[in-house]
């Protein structure tokens, strides 16, 4: 299983890693049809691996899928193996980790 779940992490850097070379925020007004690939591709790839990613860490796997919209019915195995239609629209605005626990994540690495 550690095996899966260290892919999985590869791609979300990966995907990270294409988010950050394409810069979406400077992208022009008039290339809209590149930004909509740039963003479709990365809220896809994030959608299918918090899909994979599930039983490793549900309670955050659940807030993101909220945000993402995605109905409770359709996150299981086989919904990861469909690409999603670009359509849809995010959710509100969730705490992935609660802010006492982001203060101690900040406070332990700064003391290293």
């Amino acid at each position: 299983m550690y095996r899966a779940v260290a892919a999985i992490m590869d791609q979300l850097r990966e995907t990270s890693g294409f988010f950050q070379r394409h810069e979406p925020w400077n992208i022009p007004a008039d290339q809209s049809a590149r930004l909509e690939c740039i963003l479709a591709l990365s809220l896809e790839t994030l959608r299918i691996c918090t899909i994979l990613l599930q039983p490793v860490v549900p309670s955050i796997a659940d807030a993101i899928l909220s945000r993402l919209r995605v109905p409770p019915g359709e996150r299981s195995y086989h919904h990861a193996l469909v690409f999603r239609d670009a359509e849809h629209e995010l959710g509100p605005k969730v705490m992935l980790i609660p802010q006492d626990k982001l203060r101690d994540l900040r406070t332990a690495q700064s003391a290293k």
